[in-house]
């Protein structure tokens, strides 16, 4: 038997550092058909992604390998072998530019990646046979599971005819440990990564599949419905309701004053049972998904917070409301705009809101995102304006059977409250001001708010908004909260915004960041921004225009250019070109003395 004393004190240590990386296993794979086509709306979605991602490891959907006790390498190979088969996503390849295309291969080979823990194996090289593996509790398979992610990192995967699946796995005494599946997400998206864990799972143990072996719907599949005339009307359609909701929705919906020096990305992370036990009240209250009831609770703080009564914010749509995509592994999930009227009669009504705009836009998840990334341009060049796409609210939670226990007191929902816990990571860095995500409803509710900017959001508003959703749901479940109610239970303030905060065309913005804009983006012109003249907001005065060409078209153009990264910004709504500067340069009438050469919005069709 394996000494489970050895593996345990190996884990108690940095895993990293004791694993040694051995010969790959070739594991061959046939399919029905080598063929190619058009990429699926769902796989553009994520070549547009990867197009501006300098760190595509991080565009792998990770889950560990669920193994039986005794699991050997042949085991593991024989399982990913009829996945490969099954699966044509997981042997697809992609051909970019023009003509994009995905590519199936017909057969081929995956080499599994093998890692041993200490000292090389005995003999010939060849790993040891065992007779089963040790039992790990979950807390040690996660950290196992994260410290060979990490380690993966480092690693580049050995080449398998650039499929986008990597599979690694740690052997120990000839019995496979542990292992990570890593799965482009050009080939699948969260609940495409969980059904290919779960075949792998009944695979690996000889259990027959629970499709009965049927051939999936595949990926050339869909690409031949969306091609079809009436899909391409769906998909001109839902960019027509994108088109509307681009023209009134803030560029940013959290825009918030920098409070702090800092500056890096990072996020709070909640554990809240009492949540969890809240949001099965709610469920059986309202009838709706702990999901939704947790939109909801997050839509009313967020307009709590910003001053906003109806909130509209990206999230993202899983698209799988079609019977043949409930088991679809492929990439369907696409960004899409929720937009939530929190103005109600109180809690329970917010639930129903929140549960329609939810069906509405996931209407309008599906499309073509290099023609949706058009319209943005158009869009932004009109309204002078940058529009984030990083979801604000991404639920990676299923649909799941739901419990069937009898609802815990309400008592103990309030008693749960004093073992939440919070903890917090450093991040990637990312545009986003906020963004909330939730994986976990069951025996806790697991969830994280992350921003982009720890200098204009810092840990402690982060994790009081944590606390604050978390107290909402624990007082909707003990009864139905009217509107004021709803607005008192989180304890919340609005965002503070000073004088020289100005709300135009529904965003929030610094006149000081827009100040600062202009200056960088017309420079060596010299340029100041008014809040308003003659009733117009942000009118811009720049001078040295004339002598460098420059006309109000070629200045918004700069403008709108330098916005990324810019959250409380957004580009002048008028433009006045003069022959020089004044003398007084934050004195409207000394600008209006000057000799004016130009001027206009700098937008198409007006001068």
């Amino acid at each position: 038997m394996v000494d489970m004393e050895e593996v345990q004190g190996w884990l108690a240590t940095d895993p990293g550092i004791s694993l040694i990386r051995r010969e790959p296993v070739a594991v061959r794979f046939s399919g029905q058909r080598s063929a190619e086509g058009p990429m699926t709306l769902g796989q553009l979605n994520v070549l547009e992604w990867f197009e501006g991602t300098a760190d595509l490891f991080d565009a792998y959907a990770r889950r560990p390998l669920d193994l039986p006790p005794g699991a050997g390498l042949d085991d593991v190979a024989g399982a990913l072998a009829v996945l490969l088969t099954r699966h044509e996503a997981l042997r697809t390849t992609y051909r970019a530019g023009d003509h994009r295309v995905q590519v199936v291969a017909g057969s081929g080979e995956l080499l599994l990646e093998v890692y041993s823990i200490g000292g090389p194996p005995p003999g010939d090289g060849a790993l040891p046979a065992g007779t089963g593996a040790p039992r790990l509790d979950a807390r040690q398979r996660e950290a196992l599971t994260t410290a060979f992610v990490d380690l993966l990192r480092t690693q580049p995967p050995i080449p398998s005819a650039d499929l986008p699946l990597r599979v690694a796995v740690i052997v120990h005494a000839g019995t496979v440990v542990a292992g990570v599946l890593l799965c482009s997400h050009l080939c699948v998206d969260l609940r495409a990564a969980e059904l290919v864990a779960e075949e792998f799972a009944d695979l690996v143990r000889g259990r027959p599949l629970r499709t009965g072996g049927a051939l999936p719907y595949q990926p050339l599949d869909r690409a031949a419905v969306e091609c079809g005339p009436a899909f391409r009307r769906r998909v001109a359609a839902a960019l027509g309701r994108w088109e509307q909701r681009l023209l009134r929705m803030p560029q940013c919906l959290y825009a918030c004053p920098r409070t702090g020096t800092e500056s890096g990305s990072g996020a709070a992370l909640m554990t809240s049972r009492a949540a969890a036990l809240a949001l099965r009240h709610l469920t059986t209250r309202t009838g709706a998904s702990p999901q939704v009831i947790v939109l909801a609770a997050f839509s009313a703080l967020l307009a709590q917070r910003t001053g906003y009564r109806r909130c509209e914010f990206v999230m993202i749509a899983a698209n799988r409301s079609e019977p043949r995509l409930a088991d679809y592994v492929g990439t369907t999930a696409q960004a899409t705009v929720v937009s939530i009227d929190t103005e109600v009669g109180g809690f329970d009504e917010l639930v129903q809101r929140a549960l329609f705009a939810a069906i509405s836009a996931e209407r309008d998840g599906v499309y073509d995102v290099f023609d949706r990334a058009t319209l943005v341009r158009r869009v932004q060049r009109r309204r002078g304006v940058h529009l984030r796409f990083e979801p604000l609210f991404n639920s990676a939670v299923g649909a799941g059977p739901g419990t069937r226990d009898a609802l815990p007191a309400l008592d103990e929902v309030m008693a749960a409250q004093a073992g939440t816990e919070l903890r917090w990571e450093p991040m990637m860095p990312m545009w986003t001001l906020l963004r909330f995500d939730l994986w976990g409803i069951d025996e806790a509710l697991h969830c994280r708010l992350w921003s982009g900017d720890t200098g204009r959001v810092p840990r402690a508003d982060l994790e009081s908004i944590l606390l604050a959703i978390e107290r909402l749901l624990a007082a909707a479940a003990h009864a139905e909260l009217d509107r004021v109610a709803v607005r008192g239970a989180p304890g919340l303030d609005a965002i503070a915004r000073g004088p020289g905060w100005l709300l135009v065309d529904s965003c929030w913005v610094e006149l000081s960041e827009v100040q600062r804009l202009v200056v960088d983006a017309a420079a060596p012109a010299v340029g100041r921004v008014f809040a308003e003249v003659d009733g117009n907001p942000l009118v811009a005065f720049i001078a040295g225009g004339a002598a460098t060409g420059l006309a109000p078209r070629d200045i918004h153009e700069r403008c709108v250019a330098a916005l990324p990264g810019r959250p409380t910004a957004m580009a002048p709504r008028w433009y006045v070109v003069c022959d020089a500067p004044p003398d007084e340069l934050d004195q409207l009438d000394a600008w209006r003395r000057q000799r004016v050469v130009a001027e206009g919005a700098g937008r198409s069709g007006q001068v």
